[in-house]
């Protein structure tokens, strides 16, 4: 018999009774919520520490902790689930056959901070706000002070970053005591002085200029970091999230690694009216992922960074210490913690220096000490001139089939499809972002992409940058590239490039249509296309 565990909507803080239905849950637990709006504070929530790739790990403190649980459903009815403090919603790990279904997330503040760039000029920019409604004031050192539900914090803590459609940035404000290392994005540095309607920012000496649009609504996230997120899932089996609605999240929607067969349906990452963004990074991350990725009927619009990414992660050999062990390095810190390598998991060796293939090893066993970006590796073959320090290794097989169909994509920086096993994409609508992308990124950000059998088609990509772009890190010279994509049948309009290609091997595009774009194909290093196209090298 079905365990049903009910709530009712009443006003009062639900953090203690949901987190204490999760942590007694037996197997098979439904938790059904009547409709109405349930609201969460951090007091009562579940500490734990947790490492959520690509984002920081640390305490973290969860209203919903799904740990180590089986058949269990949360059956929001319609519910909206109204979070009041800098809390991380959902965390599932180490749980099967899990569905989610029928509720929405909002916060009862601002995940960030907007205005409108009212000047820019030579001294700095002015930014028109309403700073009581925000909780954001500026302190006698020329730093912003931000109240988020019941924490407060200042610009001297953490680096904050603008986005404006056109053009983004990182703002440093006032005294800080932090490091500005190999940022991915320009870094202004100034002093804040708080007026009437709204903040002007004074440049310091050396600093990068803006370039926003004046007239043009702003976005200061000042949850860049990404130390919370709404969903995140590691090492799941079997999860289904259905009818669930993101208003607004600082940092992804949903972060999972390491989980296998996910299925999304009715998805939706929107913050409604003239909301300027829904989360504050990724609608949807999901990286080392096996078995199958289904994506149905969804929507993302507004998210700040990419609507979706899939991919995997590289490492780097640090020492070979014997015959059958290693020490590799997770080559970005933001992936620090994450272990991607299992029993029997087939690691792919690129040569550090021509990125060319040179082997196989078989993961034995894995584990993380001290340093959380260290992982030692003990493999089943003897590595004697097999691995040296420097190579690159991967997991192929260790990424999803994908079928992302029927859905809507609108208003962020990219998707990204970097699955080496097979993908189809078909009948979405894309608008105005930057591209689908299909990449190898085996340098700064470190996550591997070469595809083996992609399939996009009759889908509407408009008012875009380029449509598709197909890229890779790897030199000219490497012999892993990508292979086997065919784009049919899609419409580009209203967009600089629609299909920019290189680094690939059996390349097919028939059927396609172009319609007021600049260049409708351009090719570099590609081999084996079939084309009914005009192509541009």
């Amino acid at each position: 018999m079905e365990n049903r565990v009910c709530f009712s909507p009443n006003g009062r803080n639900r953090t203690h009774e949901v987190v204490s239905a999760l942590l007694h849950a037996a197997n098979g637990t439904t938790l059904v919520f009547e409709n109405g709006v349930y609201d969460f504070y951090a007091d009562g929530a579940y500490h734990g520490y947790f490492f959520p790739g690509c984002n920081r790990n640390g305490d973290k403190q969860v209203i919903f902790p799904l740990l180590h649980r089986n058949n269990i459903t949360i059956d929001g009815g319609g519910a909206k689930f109204l979070f009041h403090d800098r809390v991380f919603p959902l965390i599932m790990q180490d749980c099967e056959n899990v569905i989610l279904r029928n509720f929405s997330v909002d916060f009862s503040f601002p995940r960030c901070l907007e205005g409108t760039v009212s000047a820019v000029d030579e001294d700095g920019f002015f930014l028109q706000m309403d700073l009581a409604q925000s909780g954001c004031h500026v302190n006698e050192h020329g730093n912003m002070v931000i109240r988020a539900g019941s924490e407060q914090f200042s610009s001297s803590e953490r680096r904050f970053f603008l986005e404006q459609r056109d053009w983004h940035c990182f703002l440093s404000v006032g005294d800080i005591y932090y490091e500005n290392v190999n940022p991915p994005a320009a870094v202004v540095y100034c002093d804040a002085q708080e007026q009437n309607d709204g903040i002007r920012f004074c440049y310091r000496e050396g600093s990068e200029k803006v370039h926003f649009t004046v007239g043009k609504r702003l976005m200061i996230s000042y949850d860049e970091l990404r130390e919370n997120d709404v969903i995140f899932m590691e090492r799941c089996k079997d999860t289904a999230i259905q009818n669930v609605r993101i208003f607004h999240g600082a940092g992804m929607g949903i972060v999972g690694q390491c989980c296998e067969d996910l299925t999304l349906d009715h998805y939706v990452v929107d913050p409604g009216d003239d909301g300027l963004y829904a989360t504050t990074a990724d609608a949807i991350l999901l990286t080392n992922f096996s078995g199958t990725v289904k994506m149905e009927h969804c929507r993302v619009d507004r998210s700040v960074d990419d609507a979706i990414s899939i991919h995997g992660f590289y490492t780097r050999v640090d020492t070979v210490t014997d015959r059958c062990k290693a020490a590799v390095r997770m080559m970005h810190l933001s992936q620090a913690g994450t272990n991607p390598y299992f029993p029997g998991d087939k690691l792919v060796i690129s040569d550090g220096e021509t990125m060319c293939y040179r082997g196989c090893v078989t993961v034995k066993r894995t584990f993380i000490r001290d340093d959380p970006a260290l992982i030692y590796l003990e493999t089943e073959e003897v590595l004697d001139g097999l691995l040296r320090p420097g190579d690159i290794l991967e997991n192929p097989d260790r990424t999803p089939e994908v079928l992302i169909r029927n859905c809507t994509f609108r208003n962020f920086p990219a998707i990204r499809l970097s699955s080496a096993k097979k993908t189809v994409f078909e009948n979405n609508t894309v608008e105005h972002c930057n591209a689908v992308l299909i990449n190898d990124l085996v340098r700064y950000w470190s996550v591997s992409g070469c595809v083996r059998d992609v399939t996009i088609r009759n889908n509407t990509f408009s008012d875009m940058g380029t449509g598709i772009c197909i890229l890779s890190e790897r030199p000219p010279e490497s012999d892993i590239r990508h292979r086997n994509i065919r784009m049919t049948g899609n419409l580009f309009r209203n967009c600089g490039i629609g299909i920019d290609a290189s680094d690939t091997d059996h390349l097919t595009l028939l059927k396609n249509r172009f319609e007021n774009v600049r260049t409708s194909c351009r090719m570099t290093q590609c081999t084996d296309v079939v084309s009914d196209e005009t192509m541009t090298t």
